[in-house]
Formats: structure tokens, sequence, C-alpha cells
């Protein structure tokens, strides 16, 4: 899960003109602080259809919308510094669960799953539950 900050930076000396989607224009003055929330992003249904869904398949067509809005470890000089070492942790796991095939056969015991949000989000109760028939 992304962070669920706005990732706060400040418009530098010369100011900065943002282009937005709808086609407007607007210039922000030097100082004037700025941010944008990875996890607002993540979950717009109007970039990511069914954004709450498991759905590793929508990413067979991305669009450019989702190539510019998904950026769960930032972006440039202040990204994630263990962004590399994260992404290989999750590769590891990944395809050692395939591998093992642990999961056939589980439910989860709860529909939805519960998130503390601050810097870093983490799981209610740092626990998914799972049963398995």
């Amino acid at each position: 899960m992304a962070n669920p900050t706005r990732l706060p930076r400040i418009v530098p000396p010369v100011g900065f003109t943002f282009c937005a989607t709808d086609g407007n224009k607007y210039h922000l003055r030097s100082g004037t602080l700025v941010g944008c929330a990875p996890y607002s992003l993540h979950f717009n249904p109007a970039v990511f259809s069914s954004p709450r869904e498991f759905d590793p398949d929508r990413w067979e067509a991305q669009t450019k919308e989702m190539q510019r809005d998904a950026i769960p470890f930032g972006l440039g000089t202040r990204q994630c510094i263990a962004r590399n070492l994260a992404t290989a942790e999750l590769f590891v796991a990944v395809a050692e669960i395939a591998r093992r095939d642990v999961l056939r056969g589980a439910k989860v015991v709860s529909d939805r799953i519960e998130i503390t949000e601050w810097f870093n989000s983490k799981v209610k109760d740092e626990k998914i539950e799972l049963l398995w028939s």
C-alpha cells in the first residue's frame, strides 16, 4: 500500500505552472506548500477500474494515466531509499508462496482489510487471517 501522506514539497523561487488534466493552468507562487498523496492516486477509479480489487491483469492493458499515477515508492531524488530492496523482497516472497502453493484452499476471515494510515500504512492489528478448508 502506498504512503497515505501527501509528500509535501515547496514551490521553487521561479514558481510553478501546473497544467491540470482538464486543460486549465494554475500558477503557484514561490514558497507555496504543495503535495500529492500516492494513496489517493492509486485508488482513483477514473484511472484504475475497481481499485480495491486484486486484479494483476489490469496491467496487461495499462494506460498512460496508470503509468503516471502508480508511484508506490515515490519518484525522483526523493523516492524511497529502500525501493530496490523492497521490490526484490516482494518478488522473492511471492515466487516462494506460488512455488510452495501454500494458499490453495485458503479463504480470508474478513472481507475487508483495515489499514492504519500515517506515514507508512500498516494492516490493523498487523495480521491478515486466513482459514483453510
